[in-house]
């Protein structure tokens, strides 16, 4: 076996070969039987070592390293390396899983390199990805705190119109009592409260005396727009002489001039037919 056999073998362990050397080494080991056995010790040795690794075509510096540091290590006849689970029976095997080593840590480095760039893209989206969930949660808490806020505002603002609602329905009230015109009605009592903004009212009478059968007391809202007295209804009192009456004019009432209740006919009247008992000023 000559130099030149040796390092085209151990080339050709690492497929490091090109087709035409590779055919005319098979064609060399035909006839000496040496030449295949050591290539099939050299070759198993690469492979135990490199088959987890991914494949890789090593360039044509590497080809030229590694003729180079198998002919220095040949004339040292050192051997750096041993493969402790094959039994070496050549320099050489030790020497081209050496290589294997070499070129398949090529392919690792660039691996590992790739790996430490996706790691980095990772750790970069991780970070933008938190800044994203930070930024939302801020911007979730500060729309909660302004709903929160609005809230407030929004009862505050009720809470002022309902106070000028009534500010409003005060200022328009009016009240008014009413005095009577007649000495047997003396003793009663009676008080009208005035909504000018809803125009409706309320009466209130205590102490009157029971009309006779066939008899109802009337309400009257006399209007300063109005020539004649409107109808506001009739009011019953009870057996004491009491009464609480909602009271709507059956017209619109720009301006209140006083109330008046009369004595009427039982069911009550359009116009003033009885007398004028009680009236305001």
């Amino acid at each position: 076996m000559t130099e030149r056999q040796q390092e085209q073998i151990a080339l050709h362990a690492l497929d490091a070969l090109t087709p035409e050397e590779v055919r005319l080494l098979e064609g060399e080991w035909r006839y000496d039987p040496r030449l295949r056995e050591e290539h099939a010790e050299l070759a198993e040795a690469a492979a135990e070592i490199v088959h987890l690794l991914p494949p890789e075509t090593p360039p044509a510096e590497v080809r030229e390293q590694l003729l180079a540091t198998l002919k220095r290590q040949r004339r040292a006849k050192v051997t750096p390396i041993s493969v402790a689970w094959k039994v070496v029976r050549s320099p050489w095997v030790a020497w081209a899983a050496a290589a294997a080593i070499a070129v398949s840590a090529a392919g690792l480095w660039t691996a590992n390199r790739e790996l430490s760039n996706r790691v980095t893209t990772l750790v970069k989206s991780e970070v933008a990805a938190r800044g994203e969930v930070e930024d939302a949660r801020a911007q979730r808490e500060k729309l909660q705190t302004q709903v929160a806020e609005a809230g407030d505002k929004y009862a505050k603002l009720s809470a002022e119109a309902e106070q000028l609602r009534k500010g409003i329905a005060v200022a328009s009230m009016e009240v008014s009592m009413l005095r009577a015109s007649v000495k047997r009605y003396e003793e009663g009592e009676v008080l009208v409260v005035w909504d000018q903004s809803k125009q409706e009212g309320i009466i209130k009478l205590a102490h009157m005396p029971t009309v006779q059968p066939g008899k109802d007391y009337q309400l009257w809202v006399f209007c300063k727009q109005q020539r004649t007295p409107v109808n506001a209804g009739v009011v019953r009192v009870d057996e004491k002489g009491e009464a609480s009456v909602i009271f709507h004019p059956v017209k619109h009432i720009a301006e209140v001039a006083k109330f008046a209740v009369s004595l009427e006919k039982e069911g009550g009247v359009p116009e003033v037919e009885g007398p004028v008992i009680l009236a305001s000023k």
